[in-house]
């Protein structure tokens, strides 16, 4: 008869890229995103800006980190129930798509782009932001990644380049835009001016170049020269000055017959030992000499007529080069050359050739003439020597071309009017990693004006219309540019505001009626991106859902956005709202090769995303990112992920082995069987208690028990407040009873906007009396007394004691326990009524209670009215479910914090727990064949941990979530549940540290284990377990035989004098002792390494020596136990193990049997049996089976006879054993009766 399973049954061996294609077809059949859209509209909003991704190319796997944040995020906020936008961003104007466009094309310059036409290539750059965007659109979702698809941004809308117009007339209506002239990195190729903030991101490469060292003699002294060093020899015939350092010492020294002057530091790295010194001088005296100097290039027509002299600059150096800088104004130097009226030479057109009036350059490209120059100083005997620097040098961020210095004419927007605002609105930010608020800081301390204008093609046409009467008329929106049009007409009829279409519209100047055509240029595009909180929130349109939904309360992009992205929205904000229109800002590193190595294709290390994906999976690479260290480069590759796999089946086995069993015995969950949920729907008489939201009280760290002076919630306590009655809203509160205080007040007020339930105050559940540590340090009131007991009992001023609160509240439970049997109440209070409830309720101790810090909107949940909770037969039970409601704490803090590899890591070590402690440990429960109350106890437990686990796992992990999450409840999506709210009664941390010591306690001892090289399957006589004074032994008693069979020892001994184990050492890191200590490190590791030290409270060491004493840092040293002969002895934060390594005949002999029993449960894998598959075992040589241990290998193996019959079997395998060679086999069987028969055991 075929058996009634609840569970459909597991592929063991499942391709998870292969169930995330089967999952994606789940959802889009499904609906089930947009039934995620429906459960949370009209909720609390949360409001997520998504950075726009460029769409010009397919998305690398350097692309995906981001995206996995930004989708964990929103995901965990959904899980809320907060209703979000869900809107992925495109950009789609500027270089980007351009200069891929131009390959496309096979285009190669700005005039071949106006002779193929300006309408058909922007056109074609639309064309490809259509297809790319699409494409990534289809590698998001294939990552998991939810977004409302439909209704994605793209910055080349009409919208978007209007919201900027009204940017724009902004600044010029508070003065702010002006052209200007000035020398800045240009591309020759792309023929356009390049940002501080392009060349911020990857706009610098380590380029290897030539340098030269060439001469500029001192006017009317012969023989006697400027020596000059530079790495740009191509700007030497632009020089107008020389700068030296006022503070450096200078010197004039004599070679070979020539007189030459330079930094005195730089003499002999540059000259050599062979000089004479002739004269000693300041930087500030050599100024002061007033010496003339002749350019190297003096028969130029643009040297010529003017005097060339010294000026001061603290930037000349005395590090490098001769301390000398070469001043060239035209190209890079022009600031120093403005406060100095220096002459400007700006040598080179847009495409970075020499025009003409440059002698020989004339002409010849920038980059291409050093050669030449160094030939020409070297006829002019102006050559000294030629060199090479590895440096950083600016390249093009999209083409990558070399940039040279250009004189240029751009439109800028002023910044130092709104720095000040600028940083105070930095500061109004939350950096989830602090350093990112300093990297603003430095930006905004030493940016410059922001140059808005590129000469190019495809991108925001700047609405500026220069006026020859020097009017400036700045458009700032379509009406404008109707009212202003010659034919307003043309206005309506533009098919887009781009190039060209929007160059036709000419417009009358409003000032003296004169003609006047829009300048040329388009704007930099990270106006395009910046604008984006303003314009995607409709703010010129629809102020209402603009206020709605800004600030928006995170973004997450790469670090190096902090300078672009983050910036352009800061100052565009600034501009038109005095804020920051973020609110919390994540960061991530760069994606890098497993080697360390940057991805590049020409490096041939690139890895696409399609193709990991097909690989690895999406879950896989989420794994990676979301586990990675936000500060520094990821290593991405396929060993890195073959080791994710292998993490992410840990927890498919475990999900695997328990759908096997439970199909196996037709288990099923049966209703409210879940504990670690407070509530399930419908579900009547429940006691629930909460602590307030987080208050300003809390951050500060201050006592506030006066209603007078109250400190209120802060943004975070809210949004806690509202959080807790969105989890709470479906299950049914009868009643809120909260204090009257009034940061509770306000937290209960909120919760009850979702429950819409009788709210009633009671003073008994108000905040424990501060007396006169009201408003004072909150630690120094907890850590009045030495002892919790004192703090529970006594009073120290006139505050109110634990005592006398626990006398206060605990009245209140038998008063709703009487009134409310069949109701659902909740309780909103403060930490110390809540804990004293607790304490009534669990029984605890008092220092369980002060040591307990309940978190902000917590929930413990109890029955009515025996105001009872889940009890537990089997401690394994307990212990898991407790570290689950840890987790979930954990987790949850973490994300609200943003800090996505503290709520990820906790996750991937709690299924290491689940599978190699708790399932392990209780795998004989579910084997045995009575189906007791134990069985469905562990069941039941089991079921509960892996179904509130996937809602953990799916902000991070969806695909593998929803996968064992459906089958776990045949719920349509775990993405449409709530996020856990865990029973905090159900939190035992003095269980949870019980059992970590016995795991630490197991790790040691298999430590020694494998030091000895000492399989764990051979038994070894006696186990020695020294535990620190703190720790009490009877604590651990009835842990013996857990401990016992972990270690394969046939007795634990429990000591409190480890001395009596082996002697402790401390064992120094002379590495980091040496540079504090000195010549005294030798004395401190040899009598650390006699015992000579005393251990301090906070983690640090005590060394006496014969002369001094010394104090080591915790991180300066080791602590190790010596052992004794045949015994190995095992030592970590307090906790020593000894294993007795003598092997007995009778200890070998039982090791063979475990060895045995390993290799046919190997052979059962290779067999792929099932594991209720009856078999029998073969063996070579039968005198090698211990007989005494015969039944245990056939219970352990399932085998219904061993015998020698090796010619018929399913697998088999060579085992050795000592100098023998024993051949071993299993074949599975039918019917007993198909034993056979002959010669067995």
């Amino acid at each position: 008869m075929r058996k009634k399973t609840f569970f459909t049954s597991v592929n063991p061996k499942q391709s998870f890229p292969e169930l995330e294609k089967e999952i994606l077809a789940k959802w889009a059949k499904e609906k089930t995103f947009q039934k995620l859209q429906r459960k949370n509209k009209g909720n609390p909003p949360y409001s997520f800006m998504d950075g726009p991704i460029t769409a010009n190319n397919p998305m690398g796997v350097h692309h995906a980190w981001g995206r996995t944040l930004k989708d964990a995020i929103q995901r965990y906020k959904a899980m809320h129930g907060y209703d979000e936008r869900w809107q992925n961003g495109f950009d789609c104007q500027g270089l980007w798509v351009e200069v891929e466009v131009e390959k496309e094309l096979k285009l190669n310059s700005k005039p071949e782009i106006e002779k193929y036409g300006l309408d058909k290539f922007s056109q074609a750059c639309r064309a490809r932001v259509e297809k790319y965007s699409q494409i990534q659109t289809q590698q998001s979702i294939r990552l998991g990644q939810w977004m409302d698809w439909k209704n994605s941004y793209y910055t080349l809308s009409e919208e978007n380049n209007l919201h900027i117009w009204h940017f724009l007339k902004e600044c010029h209506k508070k003065d702010l835009i002006y052209k200007g002239e000035t020398a800045i990195e240009w591309c020759p190729r792309c023929g356009t001016a390049l940002s501080q903030h392009e060349l911020s991101d990857g706009g610098y490469q380590e380029l290897t170049h030539q340098t030269v060292y060439f001469l500029a003699p001192v006017k009317d002294k012969p023989n006697e020269f400027f020596l000059i060093w530079t790495t740009t020899p191509w700007t030497i015939v632009a020089n107008t000055a020389l700068a030296v350092n006022p503070e450096i010492t200078y010197v004039r020294v004599k070679q070979n017959n020539q007189i030459y002057i330079l930094a005195k530091k730089l003499v002999t790295p540059v000259l050599g030992q062979e000089v004479e010194i002739l004269e000693e001088f300041s930087g500030q005296a050599l100024v002061d000499k007033k010496l003339d100097y002749i350019s190297p290039f003096a028969e130029t027509e643009v040297q010529q007529n003017f005097k060339h002299t010294l000026i001061p600059c603290a930037e000349a150096s005395e590090d490098e080069g001769t301390g000398i800088i070469h001043i060239a104004p035209g190209c890079g130097d022009y600031a120093i050359g403005q406060q100095f009226n220096l002459k400007v030479i700006a040598p080179l057109d847009e495409k970075g050739n020499f025009l003409t009036g440059y002698g020989f350059l004339t002409g010849k490209y920038a980059h291409a003439i050093k050669q030449e120059v160094f030939d020409y100083l070297k006829t002019k005997g102006l050559l000294y020597k030629t060199g090479q620097i590895t440096h950083r040098y600016p390249c093009c961020w999209r083409c990558k071309t070399e940039c040279v210095w250009r004189l240029v004419n751009e439109w800028f927007i002023k910044t130092a009017p709104l720095k000040d605002v600028l940083r105070q609105a930095t500061d109004t930010v939350n950096w989830c990693l602090p350093a990112d608020g300093k990297r603003m800081h430095d930006w905004l301390n030493n940016m410059g004006d922001w140059i808005i204008s590129r000469k190019r093609f495809w991108g925001l046409a700047l609405p500026f219309y220069p006026c020859d009467c020097g009017e400036l008329i700045v458009v700032g929106s379509k009406e404008e540019l109707k009212t202003l049009a010659l034919s307003p007409e043309e206005v309506d009829q533009l098919p887009e505001l781009h190039r060209p279409w929007i160059d036709q519209i000419k417009i009358k100047c409003p000032h003296c009626g004169k003609t006047v055509n829009r300048v040329p240029d388009v704007g930099d595009c990270w106006l395009d991106a910046g604008i984006v909180p303003y314009s995607t929130l409709k703010y010129l349109s629809n102020r209402k859902y603009w206020q709605k939904w800004f600030p928006v309360e995170s973004i997450c992009e790469m670090q190096a956005q902090i300078r672009l992205w983050f910036y352009s929205m800061l100052f565009m904000s600034v501009v038109l709202e005095d804020k920051a229109p973020y609110q919390n800002v994540l960061t991530h590193g760069t994606v890098v090769a497993e080697d360390g190595r940057p991805m590049h294709k020409s490096s041939g290390n690139a890895i696409w995303f399609d193709e990991a994906a097909d690989k690895m999976g999406a879950d896989v690479m989420r794994f990676l990112y979301c586990c990675a260290n936000n500060t520094t480069s990821l290593r991405f590759g396929y060993n890195v992920g073959a080791e994710a796999t292998r993490k992410l089946l840990q927890l498919w086995n475990a999900y695997s082995f328990f759908i096997t069993y439970a199909n196996i015995d037709e288990w099923a969950p049966t209703l409210n069987q879940e504990p670690l949920c407070p509530l399930t729907k419908k579900e009547k008489g429940k006691l629930l208690i909460t602590r307030h939201g987080e208050a300003e009280n809390n951050v500060q760290g201050v006592c506030n028990s006066d209603p007078a002076k109250p400190f209120p919630l802060t943004a975070r306590g809210r949004r806690q407040s509202q959080e807790l009655g969105l989890k709470l809203k479906a299950q049914g509160i009868d009643l809120i009873i909260a204090s009257p205080f009034p940061r509770t007040k306000e937290s209960a007020e909120i919760i009850n906007q979702f429950l819409e339930t009788e709210l009633i105050f009671d003073e008994r559940l108000t905040e424990i009396r501060a007396g006169s540590y009201e408003g004072k340090d909150s630690h120094a009131y907890d850590t009045r007394f030495n002892s919790p007991e004192k703090i529970y009992h006594e009073r120290k001023l006139d505050e109110e004691t634990e005592a006398e609160n626990y006398a206060r509240v605990t009245p209140l439970l038998k008063e709703i326990a009487a009134q409310y049997p069949d109701k659902n109440i909740l309780l909103v209070t403060h930490n110390s009524p809540a804990r004293n409830l607790l304490k009534h309720l669990l029984g605890w101790t008092e220092t369980q209670t002060i040591q307990t810090k309940l978190p902000n909107c917590g929930i413990a949940c109890f029955d009515l009215p025996s105001l009872g909770t889940a009890n537990f037969s089997n401690e394994l039970d307990a212990w898991i479910i407790s570290e689950l409601v840890g987790l979930t704490q954990i987790v949850s803090r973490n994300l609200d914090d943003y800090n996505i590899p503290d709520a990820f890591n906790p996750l991937v070590d709690f299924i290491d727990d689940l599978t190699n402690w708790y399932i392990r440990r209780s795998r004989r429960r579910f084997w045995k064949s009575e189906n007791d109350t134990d069985k469905q106890a562990a069941y039941q437990t089991l079921h509960t941990v892996l179904v509130e686990l996937t809602k953990l796992m799916a902000p991070f992990l969806p695909f593998l979530a929803e996968e064992i999450s459906t089958n776990l409840t045949k719920e349509k999506s775990v993405h449409l549940q709530n996020w856990p709210l865990p029973n905090l009664a159900l939190l035992d941390l003095d269980l949870n540290q019980k059992v970590k010591t016995i795991k630490t306690i197991v790790s040691l001892g298999l430590a020694a284990r494998a030091k000895q090289k000492i399989k764990v399957r051979q038994p070894l006589s006696r186990a020695q377990v020294g535990l620190p004074g703190n720790l009490d032994p009877h604590l651990f008693t009835n842990q013996k035989a857990v401990i016992e069979e972990e270690l394969n020892v046939k007795s634990v001994e429990f000591v409190t004098d480890i001395s009596r184990l082996g002697q402790l050492i401390a064992k120094p890191d002379a590495r980091k002792l040496g540079p504090k200590y000195g010549s005294a490190v030798q004395q401190i590791i040899q009598f650390a390494k006699q015992g000579q030290f005393e251990k301090l409270p906070n983690g640090k060491i005590k060394v006496s020596t014969l002369q001094k004493e010394f104090t080591l840092e915790s991180d300066e040293f080791e602590i190790v136990c010596l052992s004794q002969k045949c015994e190995e002895v095992e030592y970590s934060n307090g906790i020593a193990v000894k294993l007795d390594t003598v092997i007995t005949p009778e200890l070998e002999a039982e090791g063979l049997a475990r060895e045995l029993v390993r290799t046919v449960q190997e052979l059962r894998k290779q067999a792929d049996y099932q594991i209720t598959d009856r078999i029998r075992i073969a063996v070579s040589d039968l005198r090698i089976v211990p007989k005494q241990y015969l039944e245990y290998l056939k219970q352990e193996t399932l085998a219904l006879e061993i015998n020698q019959d090796l010619e018929n079997t399913d697998a088999h395998t060579t085992l050795e054993i000592g100098e023998q060679q024993i051949e071993i086999g299993i074949k599975k069987i039918v019917k007993k009766s198909f034993l056979k028969k002959g010669k067995g055991l």
